[in-house]
């Protein structure tokens, strides 16, 4: 731990389309972020910038400080956030925060209700189980599209403004360089910082959200895992006008997928690759792709889903090294193919993975991992012909 200060400096914007900005002064370590959004006029909200900063002064510091404007909802629940996270992660600590100014929030302007929406299995869920009440999708650009990855980002972002038109909801898109420029250097993403990133993003659209749905990775029974968007957690960031739900904890991931295989528009448009190999919108190869493409094979959706440029290569399942996480959803799969006898090979093939030791799956996969250094190595290396 270091007993560096961490200062938050938002720098107000000088013109009304200008990009919201602000430092997060680590020390000496000074990391410049910023917020902008074509669809919407985003708001400096100090509420932002002590929603993304909490868990790095946790972490790092012993002092954060905002001076500024805050929500005294928001305040209070520092505790409270505080003790959960730190009961979760012994490393993390408590932090002074100083020169914040308690202001209530006033009433929001259009009391509209957003979704965070990337167009995974997760997000589409809780679009279509709230559409009757949701009226905006809400895809940040920088989160899991990389900010300089321009083809992914404009295929991804086509695909949320054609499912926003089709159900009749509005698209805003805000595009940031937080993760990599500040929450990766610090806690992480996939742990930690993703759920905080969210609700920061969250609370730059005030005055005009009154609700905003963050989806559920988990289900009820396997929450034991902690991580950074929780039921627990994502309502305690909210402040008296602007309320976060973690939705979608009452479904697996299984049932997640048999409802938006009711929607052809979901099948047409679900993205869940996080390799995107050779630019592809779903590579179908890494482990992502290939644990959608059974559970959408289980519920005998598969050929109907129009996202995925290859079949389902059982040989790859067979292949497959999932820890943790990835095991509770694949064990969903087998379940329901378990049931469905037209996938008898699939079926065996996802069992050979699960009931594989996870010590053996540990040393196969750094086993793959040696080698593909080595790899890299002798391509690097190799002469040149003659």
């Amino acid at each position: 731990m270091s007993t560096e200060t961490l200062y938050i400096k938002s720098i107000q914007s000088t013109t009304k389309d200008a990009p919201v900005r602000v430092t997060m002064q680590m020390g000496t370590n000074e990391h410049d972020l910023f917020f902008e959004s074509k669809d919407i006029q985003l708001a400096n909200n100090m509420d932002a910038f002590l929603t993304l900063a909490l868990l790095p002064g946790m972490k790092h510091t012993d002092i954060l400080v905002v001076d500024g404007e805050v929500s005294p909802r928001l305040l209070e629940s520092i505790n409270t956030l505080s003790d959960i996270y730190r009961s979760w992660h012994p490393s993390l600590h408590s932090v002074k925060i100083e020169k914040a100014t308690p202001v209530k929030k006033t009433d929001t302007k259009e009391q509209r209700v957003g979704v965070f929406f990337s167009g995974g299995v997760d997000s589409f869920y809780t679009l279509l189980k709230n559409r009757d009440e949701i009226t905006d999708l809400i895809f940040v650009h920088g989160f899991d599209v990389d900010i300089d990855d321009n083809n992914l980002h404009e295929k991804t972002l086509t695909m949320v403004r054609d499912v926003g038109s089709h159900f009749g909801k509005r698209v805003i898109e805000v595009k940031t360089n937080l993760r990599l420029s500040f929450l990766e250097k610090y806690v992480g993403w996939g742990i930690l910082g993703h759920g905080p990133a969210l609700t920061c993003v969250g609370h730059l659209l005030y005055p005009y959200f009154k609700r905003i749905y963050i989806a559920a990775s988990y289900a009820y029974p396997n929450l034991h895992r902690p991580s950074g968007s929780h039921p627990l957690i994502d309502p305690l960031w909210g402040t008296e006008t602007l309320e976060f739900v973690h939705d979608g904890c009452e479904a697996n991931r299984i049932q997640k997928v048999a409802m938006i295989s009711e929607f052809d528009k979901a099948l047409q448009s679900l993205r869940v690759c996080y390799e995107n190999r050779d630019g592809a919108y779903n590579c179908g190869q890494c482990g992502k792709c290939l644990s959608t493409m059974i559970s959408l094979q289980a519920v005998d959706a598969l050929d109907r889903c129009t996202t995925f440029n290859t079949g389902l290569d059982i040989k790859r399942v067979s292949q497959l090294l999932i820890l943790d996480s990835g095991r509770i959803n694949l064990t969903t799969s087998l379940e329901a193919l378990e049931q469905n006898k037209d996938y008898g090979e699939l079926y065996q093939a996802l069992k050979l993975v699960l009931n594989r030791p996870q010590w053996r799956t540990k040393l196969m996969r750094e086993t793959r991992r040696i080698k593909s250094q080595l790899s890299n190595v002798f391509t690097r290396i190799k002469p040149g012909k003659d």
